[in-house]
């Protein structure tokens, strides 16, 4: 067990200093946070890291994060940290550290902001972390500062490790510098066993990097609960080279031309480089900003001063110039992180410069589909997978890839479960694309019809899929089988009792005033559905009277260039403007019609001035019913 005490300096400064020894005692849960009665204002919200740390550990992570950039080792630890304290999710995520579900927990109005490396260990009211020779008895590190700033150091003799996991039997560098940060803004210890403030950690302290909901409610004594009209960055878009235009988005930014975007500065000295009196659109979500000279990698926040004190400025976001312009995508986090080996589970995948995405695969496999929601976020299908496979996750743009290891997993696929057959009735021949809907359908791999197999079988959603029938009769079950089976009773009905028949033209007609009208036929002629088709007339005079000629024998008598079909007339039609109309022929004539087996003959004659004998006839066309 380790004991952090606080205590005043004889300084004459407001000055506490955080120790960590290692006395022996057991934790007191009794909820009681404690202040150290300071507050940072707007200008002490800047941090930098001295990285003089040279014990065995403290630098091993040699990994860039998008999410803190141009940072390493003892650095992106000490950083992530405070960031922990901040007010929002980190980069709109909460991503960047293994061991936390969510960085960022304060709640507060405050948010810290990375100013890069320090040149020199610091002192007090400089807002540096270093790393100070020797050691002072069981003191692991302490803080000296108040409202003005401070400054926080970390004995030489530990074993200090910078993670990013678990740091085993090392003291977490991370997890000490979110306890010191805890100081350095304005809170005391903890009587709260669990929290990162409580004055004794146990083990390596890495259960320091998350603070407890004390801490939380510590940093909202001293800043306030976050103001709902805290400004907020939720996105930032664009080339990020000196010179070019980027645009970040959020709520709360200033209409009136009052706002500052601030940048981490080259060899800064905790100022930031600050652009003023920039106007936002969009009632306040959008600040177009021409990227300035003089910075570096680390992050950008916005002060909206139409607002006063702790809540007028914003959580810090992620800001990498990244030499060339590209923005490579970062996946920081998915969710959920297991679905079904059939796959189409909704995934969320959360990360930084989505925006151009064209590719998002788990284990090497296309996507069933995927959208980029904006450029943190992108919604996606799993594809199907072997199940219990553990499978990396990967997206692609035109500027690199994007990869979290190990992502997801493959689970097993649960019972489908069928609730609607659309359409619910079809030929006796088979044939029929029926749509199937229900829950769990991706794992389905046969589904029978009166217990025969249907074909061309494919999953289109997690809830449907599409099958053909095959050939059946009557009333059946529809099953759907898998990991399980559901079953629909006397689900579909087979209709009529062949084939849907043909329309086939059986020779030329006589031409008119527009050439020879054209007959054509489509649809349904099955017995029994002889309802379900139409015939269709073309090449005619406008708005002409047509007479249908009608029978059941095919006995074409030849007739100046064409055939006539010499049938008693069953009908009339009156044509469109254009020439065409379209009929259902009338099936009481001739007697017998719409039996399986016989064929229908038909043809279409016009009164047309300019035709030979001043008519003109189409093709005749025969109706074949199976």
């Amino acid at each position: 067990m380790k004991t952090i005490k606080t205590i005043l300096a004889l300084t004459g400064l407001a000055v506490s200093i955080a120790l960590v020894s290692s006395l022996n005692q057991t934790p007191v849960d009794t909820g009681a946070y404690s202040t150290l009665g300071h507050s940072l204002g707007p200008a002490q919200r800047d941090l930098r890291v001295f990285n003089n740390f040279t014990t065995n550990g403290a630098n091993n992570n040699q990994t860039p994060n998008a999410l803190f950039p141009g940072t390493q080792g003892a650095v992106m630890s000490i950083w992530k940290g405070m960031v922990e304290w901040g007010s929002v999710p980190w980069a709109g995520t909460g991503g960047g550290d293994p061991t936390q579900s969510v960085l960022g927990s304060g709640g507060a109005n405050y948010d810290p902001k990375f100013e890069g490396e320090a040149t020199t260990t610091g002192s007090i009211g400089q807002n540096i972390h270093s790393q100070i020779p020797g050691s002072s008895g069981g003191t692991l590190a302490f803080m000296q500062g108040g409202s003005f700033g401070w400054w926080v150091r970390y004995y030489q003799n530990w074993s200090w490790k910078d993670g990013p996991g678990s740091v085993g039997s090392g003291v977490d560098l991370q997890g000490v510098a979110c306890h010191e940060s805890g100081h350095a803004i304005g809170l005391g210890h903890s009587n709260t066993g669990s929290a990162t403030m409580f004055p004794s950690v146990s083990g390596s302290g890495q259960a320091q990097r998350s603070i407890a909901t004390d801490d939380k409610n510590g940093v909202k004594a001293v800043y306030g609960t976050k103001n709902a009209n805290k400004p907020e960055i939720t996105g930032l878009s664009g080339s990020l080279q000196t010179g070019q235009t980027i645009t970040l988005t959020g709520v709360n930014f200033s209409t009136t031309s009052n706002n500052e975007v601030w940048f981490t500065k080259l060899n800064s000295n905790g100022v930031p480089v600050k652009l003023t009196n920039l106007m936002a659109t969009g009632g306040g979500t959008s600040i177009d900003v021409v990227v300035p000279g003089g910075i570096q990698d680390g992050d950008v926040m916005v002060r909206n001063r139409d607002l006063s004190s702790h809540g007028s400025v914003s959580n810090s976001w992620p800001f990498d110039l990244n030499a060339g312009g590209a923005l490579v995508p970062f996946i920081t986090g998915i969710s959920p992180s297991a679905g079904a080996s059939g796959g189409w589970t909704e995934v969320t995948v959360t990360g930084l410069n989505f925006t151009g995405v064209f590719s998002v695969q788990f284990g090497g496999n296309d996507a069933k589909g995927f959208s980029v929601d904006n450029s943190s976020q992108i919604t996606a299908l799993t594809p199907p997978g072997s199940l219990f496979t553990q499978v990396d996750v990967r997206i692609e743009s035109s500027d690199g890839i994007g990869l979290l290891p190990g992502a997801f997993i493959y689970s097993v696929t649960p019972a489908p479960s069928i609730n609607d057959v659309s359409p619910s009735s079809g030929l006796v021949t088979g044939g029929t694309s029926v749509t199937i809907t229900g829950s769990s359908v991706v794992g389905v791999t046969d589904v029978t019809f009166g217990g025969v197999s249907g074909t061309n079988l494919e999953i289109t959603s997690a809830t449907s899929l599409t099958v053909d029938t095959p050939p059946g009769s009557g009333s059946v079950d529809v099953r759907a089988s898998g990991n399980g089976s559901s079953t629909i009773v006397a689900g579909f009905t087979y209709t009529g009792g062949g084939p849907a028949g043909a329309f086939v033209n059986i020779g030329p007609g006589v031409s008119g005033q527009f050439g020879e009208p054209a007959y054509t036929g489509s649809g349904d002629l099955t017995p029994g559905s002889l309802t379900g088709y139409s015939t269709n007339v073309s090449n005619a005079i406008p708005l002409n009277t047509g007479f249908l000629f009608l029978g059941v024998v095919e006995n074409p008598v030849s007739f100046k260039g064409g055939l006539l079909y010499p049938f008693p007339i069953a009908g009339t039609i009156t044509l469109n403007m254009d020439g065409t109309g379209s009929a259902t022929l009338p099936h009481t004539i001739p007697a017998g019609q719409g039996f399986a087996g016989l064929d229908i003959i038909a043809q279409w004659w016009f009164a047309d001035a300019q035709a030979i004998h001043g008519a003109s006839g189409s093709n005749g066309l025969r109706l074949e019913i199976p």
